[in-house]
């Protein structure tokens, strides 16, 4: 009987040892695509963690994600739906050298510092026909060492749209093309450390005041993203280095981000350096953001 019990004691062990390992931290984030549950993904850290998913070696979440927890995924080719968590965009080669690579769990090695940051990525493409999409997760998980998890695009210059520990959710903008910009996300955890320069704001539309363009070099298509804190018209003007205006486009923004497509033939810009301004008004006063573009 003695002998029963203490196998029934080791078997306890090496399943909590193993299949039912759990990381230091860690956050579900759940994508919800025409208001229906789709896929989870989950990232965090543990001081165990050897940062090597696509040999299997870790066997977190395996209830979730049997066989083995921590896994590869088939790539996903053309239009497929894909929610995994990748590291093209963040340097990660351990979880593929393409940005379709990686797998629903991300546990990162934790660093002995007592103060660092730590970037995932997660690659999110939901199929034509698609009203709408949303990431959902719970703030109340993170514990307060954690200062920030800011959650950016991997289109440069990498604007922070939102702090996970002040939100809930993120409403996923969608695109006529498919190609969105969250279509490659950035999460970067702050462990004890607050973010540089000055921080989040609660408020979407104050994230930036700038007008920000993308590619730049300007191709064949480019994209402007703005913020503004409500719907109003606005009017974006483009002049040459000698200060002659080159064009003028009136448009309709809604209430925070903004994402705007110019066409060089749409607006017969010729090769040089051109400036950008868009007015409007916000609150019944005026305002202006700039930019410039290089178009070849």
């Amino acid at each position: 009987m003695k002998k029963f019990f203490f196998s029934i004691i080791l078997l306890a062990a090496w399943y909590c040892s193993g299949y039912a390992q759990l990381p230091e931290f860690s956050l579900h984030v759940k994508l919800f695509v025409n208001d229906d549950s789709a896929r989870t993904v989950i990232f965090g850290y543990d001081p165990s963690a050897s940062d090597s998913m696509l040999y299997g070696k870790e066997t977190w979440f395996s209830a979730e994600f049997p066989p083995s927890g921590e896994q590869p995924e088939p790539p996903a080719f053309g239009d497929d739906f894909d929610f995994r968590m990748s590291g093209f965009y963040v340097n990660r080669p351990e979880l593929g050298v393409d940005g379709s690579d990686g797998g629903p769990i991300d546990i990162r090695k934790k660093p002995s510092d007592n103060s660092f940051t730590l970037d995932y990525g997660i690659r999110c493409h939901v199929l034509a026909g698609t009203t709408n999409a949303r990431m959902e997760w719970s703030p109340q998980s993170i514990p307060a060492i954690i200062k920030h998890i800011t959650l950016s695009s991997s289109y440069f210059p990498h604007t922070i749209r939102l702090d996970m520990k002040s939100v809930a959710s993120f409403v996923i903008p969608l695109k006529d093309s498919g190609e969105d910009i969250y279509s490659n996300i950035i999460l970067r955890i702050y462990y004890n450390k607050e973010i540089d320069q000055t921080g989040v704001p609660s408020d979407p539309s104050l994230l930036s005041e700038n007008l920000v363009c993308y590619p730049n070099p300007f191709d064949s298509r480019s994209t402007l993203q703005f913020f503004v804190k409500e719907e109003c018209d606005l009017t974006l003007s483009g002049y040459d280095i000698t200060g002659s205006k080159a064009f003028e486009r009136s448009i309709h923004a809604f209430a925070g981000e903004n994402n705007v497509d110019i066409g060089k033939d749409d607006l017969s810009m010729h090769t040089g350096m051109y400036f950008l301004r868009l007015t409007g008004n916000q609150a019944g006063k005026p305002f202006a953001k700039y930019s410039s573009i290089l178009v070849h």
